[in-house]
């Protein structure tokens, strides 16, 4: 995909200044290339389908950041005929119009995969990841006209350093605030509704206001631009911290609870194989990442049997006759070995 990126860039730039199109287009391509792989890593656990990644990355790249640009534009224009100043515009458009429209652009991927959203959502670690895919795909967009900006003035690396390295996860942090009453609400389908409408427009409005709040920061000095870059992002590493802990414990009692639709011989060797795994690393640093190749095959383990019980396809005094799934299970966890 990123091949045929480059190849792009490479076609623009021969009708065009090169420099002014290949150096931005190929950093933004290079920075959110780097921040989307660190982004599928916040989900070792359960690796989310590619289209509806895809998804939800073009989303914000192309239908939430024309329309935050046609929205803004729009604004721009009405504020020019009813006679406010360059200067007032300039700051009416950051602290108040460009947060509003913005969020909301980027909100509207809640509301048309909300039901898709509903069946693949199964925790707070997905839902982070959808928000943050959106997010980058928003960012990859603002940060093309940054880095033209910079192109332009001889301040490329300036640009790069600030919105490709210290606040790449501004927008996805963002859209996590501004979308985590959709979530509160997909995980409490009893909520009535005017409640969870309620939910919904109250962290929309918090999310509206900390784009606000930021805005205002990094117009205000470096001081002002880390403090309030320590507000918005320590909430969010810890809320991402007790998120992983949540999931974890979480998985492994689903686990827990399926083991007895084990049969003897696999429960056994299951549980001989993770003790001795578990024992390794405790002495050999290397052999911790082990310990994530565990708890993903738990989880791969735990979601089968989960689905397959509820399903109806294995019952406790079934189990036994059933042979290719016991084959299947075997297999999946000679693996471990």
């Amino acid at each position: 995909m990123f091949g045929i990126a480059f190849i792009i860039v490479g076609l623009y730039s021969i009708s065009a200044d090169f420099s002014l199109v290949f150096y931005p287009i190929s950093t933004v391509i290079l920075t959110t290339s780097i921040w989307i792989m660190v982004t599928k890593k916040i989900d070792p656990l359960e690796k989310e389908p590619p289209l509806f990644t895809l998804s939800a990355f073009i989303w914000g790249s192309f239908i939430s950041a024309l329309l935050a640009l046609v929205l803004n534009n729009a604004a721009v224009d009405f504020m020019k005929q009813s006679g406010v100043s360059a200067h007032s515009i300039d700051e009416i458009l950051a602290f108040y119009v460009a947060p509003f429209f913005e969020e909301i652009a980027k909100f509207t991927f809640f509301i048309v995969y909300f039901r898709v959203l509903r069946k693949q959502v199964d925790g707070i670690i997905d839902w982070i990841f959808y928000s943050f895919m959106l997010g980058l795909g928003f960012a990859a967009i603002e940060n093309l006209s940054y880095f033209t900006y910079g192109c332009e003035r001889g301040k490329l690396i300036e640009f790069v350093i600030l919105r490709g390295g210290i606040t790449p996860f501004l927008h996805p942090i963002l859209c996590l605030i501004s979308s985590f009453g959709v979530f509160l609400c997909l995980k409490k389908p009893n909520m009535k509704k005017l409640h969870k409408y309620g939910v919904i427009l109250l962290f929309l409005f918090l999310g509206i206001a900390t784009h606000s709040y930021w805005n205002h920061s990094s117009y205000n000095g470096w001081f002002s631009f880390w403090v309030g870059f320590i507000i918005i992002n320590t909430p969010t590493i810890i809320l991402i911290i007790l998120a992983f802990s949540y999931e974890n414990i979480a998985g492994r009692k689903i686990f827990r609870n399926n083991l007895w639709e084990l049969p003897m011989e696999e429960r056994d060797y299951l549980c001989s194989t993770t003790k001795k795994m578990l024992n390794w690393t405790k002495h050999l640093f290397t052999f911790r990442l082990i310990k994530l190749f565990l708890l993903t095959e738990y989880h791969n383990v735990a979601s089968l049997l989960a689905f397959e019980r509820e399903a109806g396809f294995i019952k406790a005094k079934h189990i036994e006759k059933d042979k290719e799934r016991t084959i299947q299970l075997y297999n999946l966890l000679r693996r471990w070995k």
